[in-house]
């Protein structure tokens, strides 16, 4: 949790040193409704580990990976102020599977006039069947840079913790919950 301050606590200060640059003077329509996508990659687990065996197929590991692919549909509050939601498919590759996130996000950055920094903060679940499911929370921390005219781009460094849930058929145990916890790169665009 420290880790999650420290990184609130840095983006505030940095937030209010974003400017205009000369060339990004131009004028270009506030819209309410935009889209984003983000690809995220965590690349090893350093959360807690489960007590089973290191063989149990639903454990996590020190090799454990996170990659996947989101949208989401964003409602502009003020310029630089949005609210939306998400879903889109990512892959843990111990245990390997695929599940389907499910989350709301808020985002703060320059809006539609500047490059700026960027930050975020998604809370949901994700499912795969009643025997994998878990909730999570993200934290985003990056630059925002216009690519053309309304399309801006981002690079982020991402926080993830998140669990998962599996079900036994031993009725002495109903479910153990494994965590994840992982700071990644993040890449998004967003239209405008």
């Amino acid at each position: 949790m420290s880790k999650f301050l420290f990184v609130a606590l840095l983006f505030t200060a940095t937030h209010s040193h974003s400017q205009k640059s000369q060339e990004e003077e131009q004028d270009f329509k506030f819209k309410r409704i935009t889209i984003g996508t983000r690809f995220l990659a965590f690349i090893s687990n350093y959360g807690e580990k489960s007590e089973l065996e290191v063989d149990n197929p639903y454990d996590f590991t020190d090799g454990t990976k996170l990659t996947g692919l989101n949208i989401s549909v964003n409602y502009n509050i003020i310029n630089g102020l949005s609210v939306g939601v998400g879903s889109g498919i990512e892959k843990f590759t111990q245990p390997n599977f695929n599940y389907v996130p499910l989350y709301t996000r808020i985002a703060l950055n320059g809006g539609v006039e500047r490059s700026s920094f960027h930050t975020e903060l998604q809370i949901g679940g994700h499912f795969t069947n009643s025997s994998k499911r878990g909730g999570f929370h993200r934290f985003l921390l990056g630059y925002r840079f216009r690519v053309y005219k309304t399309v801006f781009s981002d690079v982020s460094i991402i926080y993830t913790y998140q669990n998962l849930e599996q079900s036994f058929d031993n009725s002495q145990r109903l479910y153990d919950t494994y965590n994840f916890e992982n700071v990644g790169l993040s890449v998004g665009i967003d239209i405008n």
